[in-house]
């Protein structure tokens, strides 16, 4: 069997367990399998390789359950006007978006974590206990760079919805984050050699279409066939069009922004970009009756006649 990202990741936590420097450890492997050690973010946050190294890989696979529960436990409570099915399905959904964490092996995956605190922080991101979401956020950024565009993405809405002190405290995460990549950036840098394998760019350019065949095949849908999962990945953001929840709007800029961003710069390879938006697309599913039902109202309505 081939050496995959797996692998490297699980071989990185193991030697820092026994006091190996993560960034001396996480090159010489890269370079050793031929992976890419520049541009620095080809090189992962040391953060889970640590927690690894110091938990073992069972505690946090029953960390992730634990954050999935969580997750669960807020949407049930937040989701307003919704039926009994509604919030049963949306749980549902929720799990089987958060399916990666029953693998033992699919714990060492950056953006299942990152995903499923986005997640949380979204059903947090109205009420009293919108600072927890923001802690949420940073914990995101810190196993993968990528939960930044959520953090850009709140610090905009919060201005536009004149929310002052939510929109210092997104500039704060935002600040903390930025210094927190610039210090991965510069101990990646100090480790890499001249003759250091390079990546092949950002700049996939797959269209629109990607982000939902990436869904298709990453999810509990790739037990379907491709098309009847690539349209149920479709259905879920029309779900989410309808949903009865405060959060509608965030949710439907972030899930549009990742197609794009998968669309424009994802390569084939960079498939699992899309575990960051799950299980927050899948919960959509559970609002497509309510959509349908709210276009046939549309269509049947009486229109008023011309003068």
């Amino acid at each position: 069997m081939a050496y995959n990202d797996i692998a490297l990741y699980r071989d990185v936590a193991a030697q820092i367990g026994t006091g190996a420097g993560y960034y001396e450890t996480t090159t010489r492997l890269q370079r050793s399998h031929h992976y890419p050690t520049r541009p620095f973010f080809t090189v992962r946050h040391p953060t889970l390789a640590y927690l690894a190294a110091t938990f073992g890989w069972a505690r946090l696979q029953q960390a992730l359950l634990a954050l999935m529960a969580m997750a669960a436990a807020a949407w049930l409570v937040r989701i307003e006007h919704a039926t009994v099915l509604e919030r049963a399905a949306a749980i549902l959904a929720l799990v089987a978006g958060s399916a990666a964490i029953f693998s033992p092996l699919l714990v060492a995956v950056h953006d299942v974590w990152a995903g499923l605190l986005i997640c949380l922080a979204l059903v947090l991101r109205n009420g009293k206990a919108w600072w927890l979401g923001l802690v949420a956020v940073a914990a995101a950024i810190a196993f993968r760079e990528l939960a930044i565009c959520y953090g850009v993405l709140s610090l905009i809405v919060s201005v536009a919805e004149r929310r002052r002190a939510e929109s210092l405290a997104w500039l704060g995460i935002l600040a903390l984050g930025a210094a927190g990549i610039a210090l991965h950036a510069s101990l990646v840098h100090a480790a890499t050699l001249p003759g250091d394998p390079v990546s092949q760019g950002w700049l996939g350019l797959r269209g629109p279409g990607a982000a939902f065949y990436d869904l298709a095949g990453v999810s509990v849908l790739a037990l379907l066939p491709t098309r009847a999962a690539m349209g149920l990945a479709l259905l879920a953001l029309v779900g989410w069009a309808a949903a009865p929840v405060e959060q509608r709007t965030i949710i439907l800029l972030f899930l549009g922004g990742f197609i794009v961003l998968i669309g424009v710069f994802a390569r084939s390879q960079n498939f699992y970009w899309v575990l960051m938006t799950l299980p927050t697309w899948l919960i959509g599913l559970a609002f497509v009756p309510r959509a349908l039902r709210d276009l046939c109202a549309a269509a049947l309505a009486p229109r008023p006649s011309p003068l």
